[in-house]
């Protein structure tokens, strides 16, 4: 039921994100890792430069997390477990903004230069890219 002032109830806005959410889960258990390495390039970043970007590997990495394999999600995106269980804290959270509190803010900031940090020592060779099949 929608409050007085029109907006549904936060209750079911988070109910509504945990049914997308293992809906999602769902689907990435039901298909095997190895559809996602038999599809063609996507990534215009990659196909323009030929270099891994931020994110290449990254659905992989998921897949196969879901269906246990955790060396080969580290293989292919070594920060995708990591980053899919913040993707699930924040479905938890209902998808809220984080408080504007430093210590919030900090912890971002630094998961973005880790990130970044690993994404350009991709680029550069220094660490493994991922695996094309």
């Amino acid at each position: 039921m929608d409050s007085p002032s029109g907006n549904p109830e936060p209750g079911r806005i988070r109910t509504g994100w945990w049914g997308l959410l293992a809906l999602a889960g769902a689907a990435g258990m039901a298909i095997p890792t190895r559809f996602w390495s038999g599809l063609p390039d996507l990534c215009l970043f990659h196909r323009l430069t030929g270099l891994p970007c931020p994110t290449c590997g990254l659905t992989r990495s998921w897949s196969a997390l879901l269906h246990g394999q955790w060396t080969d999600a580290c293989r292919f995106h070594a920060l995708g477990p990591a980053a899919l269980f913040a993707l699930v804290l924040w479905a938890a959270s209902g998808f809220r903004r984080l408080p504007a509190k430093p210590r919030w803010q900090g912890m971002l900031w630094c998961a973005a230069l880790v990130w970044a940090g690993y994404s350009l020592a991709r680029m550069a060779g220094w660490v493994g890219r991922p695996p094309q099949a």
